[in-house]
Protein backbone atom coordinates (compact mmCIF):
# COMPACT_ATOMS: atom_id res chain seq x y z
CA UNK A 1 0.00 0.00 0.00
CA UNK A 2 2.76 2.44 0.92
CA UNK A 3 4.81 1.48 -2.14
CA UNK A 4 1.79 2.06 -4.38
CA UNK A 5 1.26 5.56 -3.01
CA UNK A 6 4.97 6.34 -3.33
CA UNK A 7 4.93 5.04 -6.92
CA UNK A 8 1.88 7.15 -7.78
CA UNK A 9 3.73 10.22 -6.49
CA UNK A 10 6.48 9.48 -9.04
CA UNK A 11 4.05 9.60 -11.96
CA UNK A 12 3.26 12.78 -13.85
CA UNK A 13 0.40 12.46 -16.30
CA UNK A 14 0.65 8.67 -16.13
CA UNK A 15 4.35 8.67 -17.04
CA UNK A 16 7.24 8.04 -14.70
CA UNK A 17 9.20 11.12 -13.73
CA UNK A 18 12.72 9.74 -13.33
CA UNK A 19 13.90 12.72 -11.28
CA UNK A 20 11.13 12.01 -8.76
CA UNK A 21 12.13 8.33 -8.78
CA UNK A 22 15.76 9.24 -8.03
CA UNK A 23 14.68 11.46 -5.14
CA UNK A 24 12.33 8.78 -3.81
CA UNK A 25 15.02 6.10 -3.91
CA UNK A 26 17.39 8.47 -2.10
CA UNK A 27 14.82 9.15 0.60
CA UNK A 28 13.99 5.45 0.96
CA UNK A 29 17.66 4.58 1.33
CA UNK A 30 17.96 7.05 4.22
CA UNK A 31 14.74 6.01 5.94
CA UNK A 32 15.08 4.31 9.31
CA UNK A 33 11.70 2.62 9.43
CA UNK A 34 11.22 -1.02 10.20
CA UNK A 35 9.58 -1.89 6.84
CA UNK A 36 11.85 0.17 4.58
CA UNK A 37 13.33 -2.86 2.84
CA UNK A 38 9.87 -4.27 2.04
CA UNK A 39 8.64 -0.90 0.76
CA UNK A 40 11.77 -0.48 -1.37
CA UNK A 41 11.36 -4.02 -2.81
CA UNK A 42 7.71 -3.35 -3.72
CA UNK A 43 8.64 0.02 -5.25
CA UNK A 44 11.40 -1.63 -7.29
CA UNK A 45 8.95 -4.26 -8.52
CA UNK A 46 6.56 -1.54 -9.71
CA UNK A 47 9.40 0.29 -11.48
CA UNK A 48 10.58 -2.88 -13.25
CA UNK A 49 7.03 -3.66 -14.33
CA UNK A 50 6.65 -0.13 -15.71
CA UNK A 51 9.94 -0.35 -17.63
CA UNK A 52 9.18 -3.81 -19.00
CA UNK A 53 5.81 -2.63 -20.29
CA UNK A 54 7.60 0.23 -22.05
CA UNK A 55 10.50 -1.59 -23.67
CA UNK A 56 11.09 -2.80 -27.22
CA UNK A 57 13.10 -5.84 -28.28
CA UNK A 58 13.69 -6.74 -31.91
CA UNK A 59 15.05 -10.22 -32.61
CA UNK A 60 16.39 -11.28 -36.00
CA UNK A 61 18.18 -14.36 -37.27
CA UNK A 62 21.20 -12.30 -38.36
CA UNK A 63 22.60 -8.93 -37.39
CA UNK A 64 20.82 -5.92 -38.82
CA UNK A 65 22.46 -2.93 -40.48
CA UNK A 66 21.91 0.54 -39.04
CA UNK A 67 19.61 1.37 -41.96
CA UNK A 68 17.50 -1.74 -41.29
CA UNK A 69 17.31 -0.87 -37.57
CA UNK A 70 16.21 2.68 -38.38
CA UNK A 71 13.58 1.39 -40.81
CA UNK A 72 12.20 -1.05 -38.22
CA UNK A 73 12.12 1.61 -35.51
CA UNK A 74 10.31 4.01 -37.84
CA UNK A 75 7.69 1.40 -38.69
CA UNK A 76 7.18 0.06 -35.16
CA UNK A 77 7.74 3.05 -32.89
CA UNK A 78 6.65 6.16 -34.68
CA UNK A 79 6.95 8.85 -32.01
CA UNK A 80 6.43 6.47 -29.11
CA UNK A 81 9.08 6.57 -26.38
CA UNK A 82 10.52 3.50 -24.68
CA UNK A 83 11.97 4.42 -21.27
CA UNK A 84 12.57 0.70 -20.71
CA UNK A 85 14.98 0.75 -23.66
CA UNK A 86 15.24 -0.55 -27.19
CA UNK A 87 17.24 -3.70 -27.76
CA UNK A 88 18.28 -5.46 -30.97
CA UNK A 89 19.36 -9.06 -30.60
CA UNK A 90 20.31 -11.98 -32.80
CA UNK A 91 18.46 -15.27 -32.45
CA UNK A 92 19.38 -17.79 -35.13
CA UNK A 93 16.58 -20.13 -33.99
CA UNK A 94 13.96 -17.91 -35.67
CA UNK A 95 15.56 -18.90 -39.04
CA UNK A 96 14.43 -15.76 -40.90
CA UNK A 97 12.21 -12.76 -40.33
CA UNK A 98 11.69 -10.75 -37.15
CA UNK A 99 10.17 -10.98 -33.71
CA UNK A 100 9.23 -7.65 -32.16
CA UNK A 101 8.39 -7.62 -28.45
CA UNK A 102 6.76 -4.39 -27.32
CA UNK A 103 6.23 -4.69 -23.59
CA UNK A 104 4.24 -7.90 -23.23
CA UNK A 105 3.01 -7.97 -26.85
CA UNK A 106 4.81 -10.09 -29.43
CA UNK A 107 4.65 -9.52 -33.17
CA UNK A 108 6.12 -12.69 -34.64
CA UNK A 109 7.03 -12.51 -38.31
CA UNK A 110 9.59 -15.30 -38.17
CA UNK A 111 9.90 -18.32 -40.42
CA UNK A 112 10.08 -20.46 -37.28
CA UNK A 113 6.55 -19.46 -36.21
CA UNK A 114 5.19 -20.11 -39.71
CA UNK A 115 6.75 -23.59 -39.74
CA UNK A 116 5.30 -24.32 -36.28
CA UNK A 117 1.85 -23.20 -37.45
CA UNK A 118 2.02 -25.44 -40.51
CA UNK A 119 3.26 -28.35 -38.39
CA UNK A 120 0.38 -27.91 -35.90
CA UNK A 121 -2.14 -27.71 -38.76
CA UNK A 122 -0.81 -30.92 -40.32
CA UNK A 123 -0.87 -32.75 -36.99
CA UNK A 124 -4.50 -31.82 -36.41
CA UNK A 125 -5.62 -33.33 -39.72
Amino acid sequence: MIARRIWQNCLVGGKADFERIRRTVGLLSKARRRNTIEVFAAFKQRLLLYLNERSLTVSSATSLSEAEKASILGAVCGKEEFPGGICFEEDPTIIAGLQVRKGYDLLDYSLKSHIETIRATLKSK
